[in-house]
């Protein structure tokens, strides 16, 4: 577990010069992850942005899927994307879970 605050995983974004972060996963029956990360620019670009998976802003990135999901134990089967958003400094999660029920929360 990261032991960044959300303000200071905003910061390091903006110091990188980053306007929001699209991560998308899935998971169910025990087994689930982040599939893939997306860091992108004011226009929506993607910018190549070298972030270890192992570094304390990547699991603080993370770690709002992990706090809803766990480790996706159990039989909910998810899938969905949670988007750091650099300029309000928001975050929203949006994606289907068990039999395809779409969901959308600001967290």
């Amino acid at each position: 577990m990261s032991t960044l605050t959300r303000e200071q995983v905003f910061d390091q974004l903006a110091a990188l010069g980053l306007a929001s972060v699209r991560m998308s996963f899935y998971g169910g029956d025990d087994e689930g992850d982040v599939e893939d990360v997306k860091y992108l620019d004011d226009n929506g670009h993607e910018i190549n942005v070298e972030i270890d998976e192992r570094s304390d802003l990547y699991e603080a990135l993370c770690q709002p899927i992990y706090d809803r999901y766990g480790g996706f134990d159990g039989d909910p089967e998810v899938w969905g994307e949670l988007v750091w958003t650099v300029a309000d400094r928001s975050l929203l999660i949006e994606g289907s879970e068990k039999n395809w029920e779409s969901f959308e929360a600001v967290l």
